[in-house]
């Protein structure tokens, strides 16, 4: 049977393989001796790409607070839960979660959006 996260979890593999291969042709050269407009134009798009994967993860760390799921693993609280399983510092988990749960109520909509 497969789980809510099933979808996401494939798409996830798609992301991380399309990833690698990214990498692996820039490591190649694939940026070298391009126009200044053209890394332009990649790096806005590589960075949209980077901002709806964090949006994707903050989803997630919302997921965990509102549910509780932290606690399954003895963590108790998100943050704590973050810096064990993602090994984050305690700043970093910090402003995930305040971000996530930002996100979560709706008071940051518009960034949500973008």
């Amino acid at each position: 049977m497969q789980t809510s996260t099933g979808p996401a979890t494939a798409a996830v593999h798609r992301v991380g393989s399309a990833a690698t291969e990214l990498v692996a042709a820039v490591r190649a050269g694939a940026v070298a001796g391009a126009q200044v407009d053209e890394l332009t134009e990649l790096l806005g798009e590589v960075r949209a790409v980077a901002a709806r994967l964090e949006w994707v993860a903050l989803a997630v760390v919302r997921e965990i607070d509102v549910s509780g799921a932290h606690r399954v693993d003895g963590a108790l609280t998100p943050q704590a839960w973050l810096r064990q399983r993602a090994r984050m510092t305690p700043t970093e988990a910090n402003a995930a979660v305040r971000t996530a749960r930002g996100l979560g109520s709706g008071s940051l909509d518009a960034t949500s959006r973008a």
